[in-house]
């Protein structure tokens, strides 16, 4: 099999998610499911139907642990999303990646006018793989 040309250079990889706001975290875990290379830049973009759209103001937040528990191995602060009315992204710096596991994603969100009024949008899990970039000082000479 002959390998494609990719002219250009290389994208961030998007993880993406179309969620009904009535149908989401039912407890099963189950609202997204993603795999990422431990190794790569990561984008995440959720798109939002339903009756409860995002609003003007709302602040939000993502955090991965394992187990549900805890503890926590990332956590986005609000200052790192993109929102429009039905859609919700953000990036995550591969230097951010947690080690290789399954973890449990939710992202959350906090009416900004009142903090005690907050809903949880997604509950899911991401698996992170294996990247042999992630040696970084265990190797023998390189070839040349």
């Amino acid at each position: 099999m002959a390998a494609a040309v990719c002219h250009g250079g290389v994208s961030v990889k998007t993880n993406r998610a179309a969620l009904n706001l009535d149908d989401v975290c039912d407890g099963s875990w189950s609202d997204f499911s993603f795999q990422i290379s431990g190794y790569d830049d990561q984008a995440f973009s959720f798109g939002f139907s339903g009756t409860a759209p995002l609003n003007q103001g709302m602040t939000y937040g993502f955090r991965l642990s394992k187990p549900q528990t805890g503890p926590l191995y990332a956590d986005i602060p609000n200052g790192r999303f993109t929102a429009g009315t039905t859609n919700l992204s953000w990036t995550m710096g591969h230097t951010n990646v947690p080690p290789p596991g399954t973890y449990y994603g939710e992202l959350l969100s906090i009416d900004a006018a009142n903090t005690n009024i907050t809903r949880s949008l997604a509950q899911g899990t991401i698996s992170v793989t294996w990247s042999l970039y992630l040696i970084d000082d265990d190797y023998f000479a390189a070839i040349s």
